[in-house]
């Protein structure tokens, strides 16, 4: 069963992580040079005189004017076109020299003037349509910061800087490039004028269809640009009608869907872009950005990655790249790509954040504190920045540590939901369970249908004995993040609520781990009962076993199709259809297999499964290291068994079973041959509890919620003694009362 989420700002284990991750994906118009230019020519904006320049090739152009006896002046800013008071601006600043030249911001400016929420007009879309129209001779774009070195390379005759600025509220470093290069400074301020569209329609030239489209498209730009979406789509729909095969407005109006909410518009948009030009970075990317607000993450990760191989400096793909790596449980990949993201910009916020918590999710935990606190040193107080340190040093079992940056947080911000519910995984984690449902009932308090703290309350509950209430609160699995649950629900089938199909059968599908779908396939004897017939679908390797159930019609494999079914259920989730309480959970046995024959030997047979899954989220935790096992099997009388099926046995002295099982079913009849199963937290330790056999399970201090607290004994196997460490970690203290309670059971009759 998955465990406890932690919520980062991304998520924890005993406990839903709230997660602060930033999980907004980047967005942004990325155009290239090259390809801007070019896409400019093929829409007919040949008429311009404008050139597009960068601080390498600034210098050379600038020596050519000075070969020609020409007078420059220089303007610079974020010029977010087109406020119809920069077009007048522009063409005064143009009088006060024979050629003006516009020095761009670049895109990290205008994403903090516009926020985060509002589409970025990148410096070389602006370059293009600022050299289209013709007020300027020359565009140079450069990285934010860099004004000073702008001015020094361009060595204006004239800079005119708009706004209002006085000569003592200039930047003295752009006056001092000015000053050294013998030029003036002309201040002047940003009127308000006439409509920018007039003067597009003016001058751009409409000769043929083509210029038309062309016109139509520019147009269309600067209506975008204004954020008057329902013009820029009426304009850009009319240049598309007149020239079909016009990259860019097809480019363009992708955006503008994409602004409008037309997700499948936008993507087909884009799409037919590629289709006549696939090779443009910009495109994949506001693709995948689509695609992504879909829900179709697979696809925009492919359109992603298509970006970056097109272009490798896409900082904003990277980025989004590691999220959706995070977001299909690859955070091993979204580690790769948010480095990538902070090298290409390193003031990245987001790829800072995210990067710690994918360290997390990897079980990376070193580095992920190591990542997280140097995040916290550049952003002290970071409310995401500490609730995801949290997370992590609680994963990490450091929870003084935890618990005193928890305190910090929580003192900062009181109510900030995230941080009650990491530290109710806290609490939970040390065993303080009463804690731990105070901290998720203070979200629910304010937040009564918050997913993840009813999921991790539901958790608290189920391991206190409410089964009632637990399950219940179980249910809001659904409603999380985790992409496990999100991943599992089926879609065209409605969800059983628990009545009678009317003779139509119900689809109940397994989840989670195998041990799992053991352990609940208690449960569909009591639906047969209640006059539902039944189709389970799960895995090939439970088939055999669990399609004996009583009350099992069909088994189907997990890519099949149901046919004839009314409703589906989770298996998980029969036990609150039925109205389960801790009194009222069906008996084991309910699985049986007959001994294999090949289980000979002498002296009492005990199969042995120490370890489980490696992938599991708790297993640093559940699983035993091999050595301890070494005490039991000195002892003389003993007939040792491995149980485990992805290792080899801990020991020479077991025998080796995995050329004999290839399923649970083989399994089964292996521990039908058995007096003893002696297992960790393990699908072996449910199977042998399901078929009746004796089990002795090996619990760690803090236990999943079907263990309960502090019982010896189990209500789910009453065939069940529970060992339980008393102290984290103590799996030595565990295996002396093994040692001790084997020497009674090697000495009493059989």
């Amino acid at each position: 069963m998955i465990a406890t989420r932690l919520v980062s700002s991304n998520s924890l284990i005993p406990g839903n992580i709230v997660k602060s991750v930033c999980r907004t994906v980047s967005r942004g118009r990325e155009k290239d040079k090259l390809g801007a230019k070019r896409n400019a020519r093929q829409a007919g904006l040949v008429d311009c005189r404008g050139k597009i320049l960068s601080l390498e090739t600034l210098p050379a152009w600038r020596e050519s004017l000075r070969q020609a006896g020409k007078r420059l002046a220089v303007t610079n800013g974020c010029f977010d076109l087109l406020h119809t008071g920069h077009v007048l601006y522009l063409q005064d600043a143009r009088a006060e020299a024979d050629i003006l030249l516009v020095g761009l911001n670049g895109d990290a400016s205008v994403r903090e003037l516009k926020g985060p929420s509002r589409p970025i007009n990148p410096a070389l879309d602006r370059a293009v349509l600022l050299a289209a129209l013709g007020f300027v001779d020359g565009v140079c774009v450069f990285e934010d910061k860099r004004a000073t070195q702008f001015l020094q390379l361009a060595q204006p005759d004239v800079y005119v800087k708009g706004g209002d600025y006085t000569l003592e509220t200039l930047d003295a470093d752009e006056r001092r490039a000015v000053e050294s290069a013998g030029g003036r400074i002309c201040l002047m301020s940003l009127v308000p004028g006439r409509s920018t569209t007039t003067l597009v329609e003016k001058m751009v030239s409409t000769q043929g269809t083509e210029g038309e489209a062309a016109k139509l498209h520019l147009m269309g730009v600067v209506a975008l640009q204004q954020g008057d979406w329902s013009q820029a789509h009426t304009l850009l729909q009319q240049a598309l009608v007149k020239h079909p095969s016009l990259v860019d407005a097809w480019y363009d109006l992708g955006i503008v869907e994409f602004e409008q909410g037309n997700l499948p518009a936008a993507v087909e948009a884009y799409q037919t872009c590629l289709s006549h030009s696939p090779n443009q970075a910009e495109v994949h990317y506001n693709l995948g950005n689509a695609q992504y607000a879909l829900g179709q993450r697979a696809k925009a990760q492919a359109a992603w990655l298509a970006a970056v191989r097109l272009r490798p400096t896409l900082a904003l793909a990277h980025y989004n790249l590691g999220l959706v790596a995070q977001e299909l449980g690859e955070p091993d990949a979204a580690v790769d790509h948010y480095a990538t993201a902070l090298q290409l910009e390193p003031d990245h916020q987001d790829a800072a954040l995210n990067q710690g918590d994918a360290l997390r999710e990897a079980r990376r935990l070193e580095e992920a504190i190591e990542v997280q606190t140097g995040f916290l040193k550049r952003h002290p107080g970071h409310s995401s920045g500490l609730n995801n340190l949290v997370a992590t040093l609680t994963q990490a079992r450091r929870y003084e540590k935890a618990m005193q940056v928890s305190n910090v947080l929580l003192e900062q911000q009181p109510n900030l939901t995230n941080a009650w519910i990491n530290r109710g995984v806290l609490h939970q984690r040390q065993g303080d369970m009463a804690s731990a449902q105070r901290a998720y009932q203070e979200v629910l308090t304010r937040d009564p249908a918050h997913a993840d703290a009813r999921y991790n309350l539901g958790m608290v509950q189920l391991c206190m004995g409410d089964y009632a209430e637990g399950f219940a609160q179980y249910e809001a699995r659904w409603q999380t993040a985790n992409p496990i649950f999100v991943s599992s629900k089926h879609s065209s089938l409605p969800l059983w609520d628990g009545q009678p199909l009317d003779g139509g059968r119900l689809l109940v599908q397994t989840e989670q781990g195998h041990g799992d779908a053991i352990q609940f396939a208690r449960f569909i004897p009591e639906v047969a009962r209640a006059g539902v017939e039944v189709v389970l679908q799960g895995a090939e390797t439970l088939r055999r076993l669990l399609s004996e159930v009583e009350g099992v019609e069909e088994w189907i494999s997990p890519d099949s199709k149901p046919t004839n079914c009314a409703a589906w259920c989770p298996l998980m989730s029969l036990p609150h259809r039925l109205g389960t309480t801790l009194e009222s959970l069906p008996a084991a046995p309910y699985l049986k297999a007959q001994p294999a024959a090949h289980m000979t030997g002498e002296g009492l047979k005990v199969g042995f499964a120490w370890a489980g899954s490696a992938g599991h989220e708790n297993d640093a935790q559940r699983s035993m290291p091999a050595e301890h096992l070494a005490a039991l099997l000195n002892m003389p009388g003993i007939c040792a068994f491995s149980l485990a099926v992805d290792r080899a046995p801990a020991d020479a002295r077991m025998k080796d079973l995995r050329d004999h099982i290839s399923d649970f079913a083989d399994t089964a009849a292996c521990v039908a041959a058995l007096d003893l199963v002696i297992a960790v937290d393990t699908a072996v330790a449910h199977l042998a509890g399901a078929m009746g056999k004796p089990v002795w399970v090996l619990i760690p201090h803090v236990p999943d919620w079907r263990w309960m607290l502090a019982r010896a004994d189990s209500p789910w196997y009453p065939s069940a003694r529970l060992l339980r460490q008393k102290t984290p970690g103590d799996w030595p203290g565990v295996i002396e009362r093994v040692q001790s309670a084997l020497a009674e059971r090697l000495i009493a009759p059989r």
